[in-house]
């Protein structure tokens, strides 16, 4: 992007995480650019119809990444498709160009103008290095199925064990398996504190199990081993042997390195030396000016129409899309059934409550007829009890009423007595009034 921006382009940075297909064409045509260059194949068909010129970049061979993995064809077909979308190729060495040309062949691309352009990765040079007094090694990186050093490290450190001498800092992914005292696993860490560590370090460590992956294979760190002056230690198989010039070792006799440079740490100067050079050489504007020259006048790739193998990618293709419309009905009946085994639990619930309900129901209408029941006899008794006090309060009021007359009776009686005591009591009075009277005639 840097070198790009060098040489006067304006260039936008997208990135599809979290992005729908139709989000990712939505941001594409918002920035509405002359060229869109994919680093990822899968991509390729989701902005295929754009219309906008695609540049595919392949600075990682995936070809060869696939055969590690387990859905290879898918891999290989998502290449296809992006290979033949595409109107120029990037690669970042000649190994890899040799390998896409046959490809590319194969795919009916007539190389006439030319399909592939050599975009090597560019190395940033940093400031002067302090070399330890004691050899101090540097490796790391992500673990990849393709990108396996650990048999390597257990070499170098068992002859530095022997020498008794000398240290490996690890970076990144460290592998707990493999434990020596010799050996630093440092984690991950920023790339600026990486570029740090480098500086005072004696070579980088980039001795990995060979395979078809790692012929084609150059990475990001390899540029900070070299713009760090850092002679990188790496096998024969290594594309970096066509770009190093003296800037390391490429072999695959690990002890023998390690002994040359325990004994000869002169040498690892001369290397440094040459590493530094080396970076020169990749600086952005030097090797981003092929694409440069490209962009300045580009002459697309020229395909041949009736290819068999398009026939094959078609049916892949469709066979994808109905593949993925399967998982999607997949999802979708698997969501279904979960939904029909939530209904059915709710259900047997409700028919559990509805049962429930229903032996209450039946308690309460055994109640009501019972309440009905008593209420009946209450009634009938209270009707009775009623009936019969009815009765008694009409017996009593005759009762009563002959008390009353009675009652009046005597009290006329009784009226008629205090009339004829009061006579009596008058004539009693009267009496001892004459009585009193002849007492005093009579003689004593």
């Amino acid at each position: 992007m840097s070198g790009l921006m060098h040489y006067g382009y304006s260039v936008n940075s997208l990135s599809c995480v979290g992005l729908s297909t139709a989000g990712l064409q939505e941001s594409c045509r918002e920035q509405k650019p002359e060229f869109i260059i994919v680093t990822q194949a899968h991509l390729v068909s989701k902005i295929d119809s754009l219309g906008i010129p695609l540049i595919f970049d392949l600075f990682a061979h995936r070809l060869m990444e696939a055969q590690f993995e387990e859905k290879t064809t898918n891999t290989v077909m998502e290449l296809v498709v992006a290979l033949r979308a595409s109107c120029m190729v990037l690669v970042s060495n000649r190994r890899q160009r040799w390998s896409w040309q046959g490809v590319l062949s194969l795919l009916g691309a007539q190389h006439t103008p030319p399909a592939l352009v050599v975009v090597p990765l560019s190395a940033q040079i940093s400031e002067p290095r302090q070399a330890p007094q004691e050899l101090r090694l540097i490796g790391g990186g992500m673990w990849w199925p393709w990108q396996n050093p650990w048999p390597s490290l257990e070499r170098a450190l068992d002859f530095l064990d022997q020498r008794d001498e000398g240290e490996i800092l690890w970076y990144g992914v460290g592998n707990p398996q493999l434990k020596h005292p010799r050996l630093h696993y440092m984690g991950r860490v920023s790339h600026h504190a990486f570029r740090r560590a480098l500086l005072s370090a004696s070579a980088a460590f980039d001795w990995m199990e060979a395979n078809i992956e790692r012929e084609f294979a150059v990475a990001f760190r390899h540029m900070d081993y070299l713009g760090c002056g850092l002679p990188v230690l790496t096998g024969s198989y290594s594309p970096l042997q066509d770009c190093i010039d003296g800037g390391g070792w490429i072999d695959d006799d690990i002890e023998a390195v390690l002994e040359q440079l325990l004994s000869e740490p002169s040498r690892l100067e001369i290397a440094s030396q040459a590493a530094y050079d080396c970076a020169k050489n990749l600086s952005v504007e030097s090797t981003t000016l092929s694409l440069h020259t490209w962009l300045s006048s580009p002459e697309t790739i020229v395909w041949r129409v009736d290819n068999p193998i398009l026939h094959t990618t078609t049916l892949w293709e469709r066979s994808k899309q109905e593949h993925a419309q399967l998982e999607v009905m997949n999802a979708n009946n698997q969501k279904l059934k979960a939904d029909i085994e939530k209904k059915n639990t709710e259900l047997e619930q409700l028919r559990s409550l509805v049962a429930q309900q229903q032996g209450s129901i039946d308690r309460l209408s055994t109640a009501v007829s019972d309440v009905v029941s008593y209420r009946k006899e209450a009634l009938q008794i209270l009707g009775g009890e009623i009936e019969k006090n009815h009765r008694t309060a009409q017996e009593i009021g005759a009762e009563n009423a002959i008390l009353r007359a009675d009652i009046t009776k005597k009290t006329a009686e009784l009226e008629a007595m205090d009339q004829l005591r009061a006579r009596l009591e008058n004539d009693i009075q009267a009496l001892r009034v004459q009585l009193e009277k002849k007492r005093g005639l009579w003689p004593r």
